[in-house]
């Protein structure tokens, strides 16, 4: 039994990304490679081998023979073409632009020129330029999980809410509100899992989430808080699993609606927050504040690119010699309950450090994850606004032209800069190490210069797990597979 704190959008891997989807949909679905994190190698899943040509333009996979859907029809190179041609490709029969396009339009299609089917368990990939990153991107759950074309022609767009995939477990019930079931793949190709049966159940309150927990009733509970996860460390028969994610909670602007458009504004908006102090208060030791856009962990992080940091002085001085004197308001808004810090005690610190700048705050706390999505990041109802994003891979690319091209369905800021996003489209083709990460350090400091954002923590994304469940384990992209858990009363 595994508690969480409401149901997700969706369980389409190709649909808007939210964490309890995650935490679901991936032992549902499997990608053509997989990363393995502690050796940082590639390793075969729905494919057992792969190469590229000359001038690596060309990527051939060969699939593994007599893998079978949980629909019982069998992988073949038609069912990857179509799991990728309907994040990319207009003409598929099974692409419905609002659901299936959001990450493939960003990651894919500037990638990938052509699929071509050679033969029933060989695909071939044409890309529009050598991308370094290619291997990273087909290997990501979240961009590459490869679906059944039967259940696609069965269920349309509906798809979501019947998913079908050659993973260890099989989708069997979603009662919304209350829980959704997977069951044991029996005919699963790979190690089977050692569970017959994993329960969902949705448990708004998070109070109730941990009482279950204490008493047995659920196994494993997520979208816990500071507060709460120091408690449970006290508590017995109870482990806390914790892994600093490859992702950035942030303080997002709308950088369309005045007077958040003018980035002298938002730089002292910036130098008005206290940091390391509020971080260090509110997370509890369960996260780390960030000093730029990226995590410690990632390859092209950079210790010496910061932001400016707090000045409270100086923060108050730019606010008159702009002219905004008088008092702003801004409509902060954040959604309740989504990780150890996006919630109700950082909007108040965040409230409190804006008020000494003349800054007042409009308070719009969301309970529903998909209409903050839709309303507050997708449409940008706001001035001000909590988010975070996750870096899906081992490069960056899905971070920082997601987040700040121009072009992005997922720019959240509505930032526009023709610098940036020069900068990162000719990342996208760049073959060496080095020469990444010198574009990649252009364009946090540009980002850090304008301020289309303030970012605030790396979290350690926690799980609580009672005392029957033996191997539980996470990575670095927050993910959890069950298949290795055993549930043992001893």
């Amino acid at each position: 039994m595994y508690g969480i704190p409401q149901d997700p959008t969706s369980l389409d891997p190709a649909e808007t990304s939210d964490l309890i989807r995650d935490q679901i949909a991936f032992d549902i679905f499997e990608t053509l490679l997989c990363y393995d994190w502690d050796s940082e190698r590639y390793l075969p899943c729905l494919a057992v081998s792969w190469g590229k040509n000359d001038d690596g333009l060309v990527w051939t996979f060969h699939l593994r023979p007599n893998v079978k859907f949980h629909d019982g029809s069998a992988l073949d190179a038609l069912a990857v073409k179509n799991s990728f041609d309907r994040q990319i490709d207009s003409s598929c029969p099974y692409y419905y632009q609002n659901i299936t396009e959001p990450y493939g339009k960003f990651v894919l299609k500037n990638m990938i020129q052509k699929i071509n089917i050679i033969d029933g368990l060989t695909i071939q990939f044409k890309l529009k330029f050598p991308c370094s990153f290619f291997l990273d991107n087909i290997s990501s759950p979240y961009l590459a999980s490869i679906i059944s074309t039967a259940a696609l022609k069965k269920y349309g767009n509906q798809f979501g809410f019947h998913p079908c995939g050659t993973g260890p477990f099989k989708f069997r019930q979603w009662t919304p509100g209350e829980k959704i079931v997977l069951e044991k793949f029996k005919n699963y190709w790979g190690r089977p899992s050692r569970i017959e049966r994993i329960f969902y159940k949705v448990v708004p309150n998070l109070k109730e989430r941990i009482e279950s927990l204490n008493k047995q009733e659920l196994d494993i509970i997520t979208g816990l808080s500071a507060a709460s996860m120091n408690k449970l460390y006290y508590t017995p028969n109870i482990k806390i699993f914790t892994t600093t994610s490859l992702g950035t909670v942030f303080l997002g602007f709308n950088c369309q609606r005045k007077p958040y458009d003018n980035p002298k504004l938002r730089r002292a908006i910036s130098n008005a927050l206290d940091i390391k102090t509020m971080i260090a208060s509110l997370s509890r030791g369960f996260a780390i504040d960030a000093q730029g856009p990226l995590p410690p962990s990632v390859p092209t992080y950079d210790p010496f690119i910061k932001q400016e940091g707090y000045n409270i002085e100086k923060a108050q001085k730019l606010i008159k010699q702009f002219g905004y004197s008088d008092s702003l308001i801004a409509k902060f808004c954040y959604v309740i309950e989504t990780d150890t810090l996006r919630a109700s005690p950082l909007v108040q610190y965040i409230k409190d450090q804006l008020e000494k700048i003349g800054i007042y705050t409009e308070i719009v706390p969301y309970h529903d994850w998909s209409l903050y999505l839709k309303e507050v990041l997708i449409q940008g109802k706001c001035d001000i606004f909590l988010a975070g994003w996750g870096i899906l891979t081992k490069n960056e690319d899905n971070f920082f032209y997601a987040l700040f091209h121009s072009q992005s369905n997922w720019n959240l800021f509505h930032y526009s800069n023709p610098i940036v996003d020069q900068l990162l489209e000719q990342v996208r083709q760049t073959t060496t190490d080095w020469e990444r990460k010198k574009l990649y350090r252009e364009v946090q400091q540009i980002i850090i210069n304008e301020t289309p954002a303030i970012f605030l923590s790396h979290s350690k994304m926690p799980y609580a797990v009672g005392k029957r469940v033996k191997n539980f384990k996470t990575d670095l992209t927050i993910t959890v597979r069950l298949n290795d858990v055993e549930l043992r009363n001893n």
